[in-house]
């Protein structure tokens, strides 16, 4: 699963196609170019390098590795993806512990990268065997670092419990009181997976040589390793489903047709707003009507000096306009 740096999260990033993509352990590291296309990711170079005074220092070794890779014709992409081991993740607040996170912050924000995110190196162990054998996980997970083990336990594709321990200079006496403890409250299933990014025989050699005790196991566990290859591909595939779950869908703009005069598939601009009174209609109405009686009256003058008539005639007829005036307006108020 891919988290979030704290407040360091930015998706503006996820629009590139290229990723620089930075595993970061104890005391050694790796940096990865990493190229997206039509959701298939690929390793364009990889580079593993050693820390020269821990973590105090990683910033100028990761600057340098890059370096290098630009001189080779590598041009380092903004957009960053940390892949960690789990002893540098808190494993009760779920978050990278606070002395590597300020690092981590120191070197995003002096090399100029956009950070998408982490992802814990086991999850993507897990999603390697699960979909390998299509099953949920139940098995011991055995994670080795350079000065610690973390120890996880799966059954049915849930995690139950995780220990960090010391490693010792034999692996067994780092993990046998976590066993003690385990066995305790659980049956242990009898498959152990163990993985490094490099070489971990020397480790599967005394796990595989120890004399259980039955009460851990009822049979000599199955020990397997995960190798770098492996590791490595899982950890790009998980990364790429996490990216392509982020993206946004793009969805195509539907085609305009025009049907009675709105364009279907669009916005329509809004429409003025018009207010009317309930008194506005009886107005226009009077107002009409009064136009049409005085024209009615203007040509009634002019015709009327053609004509010579009576000064009763006159004032009856006047009288006859000014009622029917009136009497329209009773009818329409």
């Amino acid at each position: 699963m891919l988290k979030l740096l704290s407040n360091l999260f930015n998706r503006s990033g996820i629009k590139k196609n290229n990723f620089l993509g930075l595993l970061l352990k104890e005391n050694e590291g790796i940096v990865y170019i990493i190229g997206v296309e039509d959701s298939n990711p690929s390793i364009i170079v990889k580079e593993r390098f050693n820390y020269t005074n821990g973590w105090d220092n990683l910033l100028e070794d990761i600057d340098e590795v890059l370096y290098r890779l630009e001189l080779k014709g590598f041009k380092s992409p903004d957009s960053c993806i940390f892949f960690v081991y789990s002893n540098l993740v808190d494993k009760y607040k779920k978050e990278i512990k606070k002395e590597y996170l300020i690092k981590v912050k120191q070197l995003v924000k002096n090399l100029e990268l956009k950070p998408l995110g982490y992802i814990e190196v086991h999850d993507a162990v897990i999603d390697l065997v699960s979909s390998k054998e299509g099953i949920p996980l139940s098995s011991i997970l055995i994670e080795v670092d350079n000065k610690s083990l973390t120890v996880f336990l799966y059954k049915n594709g849930k995690l139950i419990y995780i220990d960090q321990v010391e490693k010792k200079e034999n692996i067994m006496e780092s993990l046998m009181p976590t066993f003690d403890k385990l066995k305790v409250d659980n049956i242990l299933p009898s498959r152990i997976l163990i993985y490094d990014s490099k070489n971990v025989e020397r480790e599967v050699s005394s796990i595989i040589s120890h004399s259980w005790d039955k009460e851990i196991f009822i049979q000599h566990p199955k020990v397997e390793i995960v190798n770098e290859i492996e590791l490595t591909n899982s950890l790009i595939n998980v990364f790429s489903k996490q990216l392509n779950a982020d993206i946004p869908s793009v969805v195509k703009e539907q085609s305009s047709k025009e049907v009675m005069g709105f364009s279907i598939g669009q916005d329509q601009a809004p429409m003025a707003k018009i207010e009317r009174n309930f008194t506005d209609r009886p107005k226009e109405l009077f107002s009409t009507y009064l136009s049409k009686v005085s024209s009615f009256y203007k040509i009634f003058a002019e015709r009327l000096k053609n004509f010579k008539y009576s000064r009763s005639i006159i004032i009856f007829f006047g009288l006859f306009i000014i009622i029917l005036a009136f009497l329209a307006i009773e009818f329409f108020f």
